[in-house]
């Protein structure tokens, strides 16, 4: 596919994305994509706060690298994959964080994009043993799950057969993760950083939000 073209749709992109956010901006909440990607480049260091605490530890992302819309280049056969916001992180892993908008976000798809996001930290003649972490990221709408857990995690693991996950499933340790965050998580007692974040990300009035770097940095009304 010509880079060229590549470059002048992902432009185009985020002209629509900064000419929505001036006219949402009464109402805007992270949840909503497009204001999302605006926030993530304006406010890196918040960025990396933010995926740190939905994957449960600290990683420390790389400002210069961060896309919005990335389109994985593929083989002109082959079906493309654009993502929300990617960034590569200091370790030389990858980070992709999508958010449910209209449609769900199927295990179908997820597989597909685990495939791409892996095809983007290898070059031809790279080694495998070259391949760094790889997160994806999703923020779903409703409770993917019905546990109300404010977080899952997807881990790739031996079990007993493919009928069968018997009693101590083992952990892949390859590097590769998805984490889902459950926007709908409720908990009244829960007081940790990723309830307060699941709260914010919802939250479309300043005043009500709780982590102090996002109040600040979120459109005044």
């Amino acid at each position: 596919m010509d880079n060229k073209y590549l470059d002048t749709k992902q432009e185009e992109t985020q002209q629509r994305a900064k000419e929505s956010f001036k006219k949402q901006i009464p109402k805007l909440k992270l949840m909503d994509d497009y204001y999302l990607m605006i926030y993530a480049q304006r406010y890196p260091e918040d960025f990396s706060m933010i995926l740190s605490e939905f994957i449960g530890k600290s990683i420390e992302i790389i400002p210069s690298s961060f896309h919005i819309q990335e389109v994985s280049v593929t083989p002109d056969d082959a079906k493309d994959v654009r993502f929300d916001i990617t960034a590569d992180t200091t370790n030389g892993g990858k980070v992709v964080l999508e958010v449910e908008s209209r449609k769900k976000f199927s295990d179908l798809r997820l597989r597909y994009y685990l495939g791409k996001v892996d095809g983007m930290l290898l070059n031809k003649g790279n080694n495998y043993n070259d391949l760094k972490e790889s997160n994806i990221v999703v923020v779903t709408k409703e409770d993917k799950r019905k546990q109300n857990k404010p977080r899952y995690v997807m881990r790739m693991c031996y079990v007993k057969s493919l009928t069968e996950i018997g009693d101590n499933p083992e952990i892949v340790d390859n590097g590769q993760a998805v984490t889902f965050i459950n926007a709908s998580y409720k908990n009244t007692k829960d007081n940790s950083l990723l309830a307060d974040l699941i709260h914010d990300f919802k939250c479309d009035n300043p005043d009500k939000i709780k982590i102090k770097t996002i109040q600040e940095h979120s459109p005044k009304k």
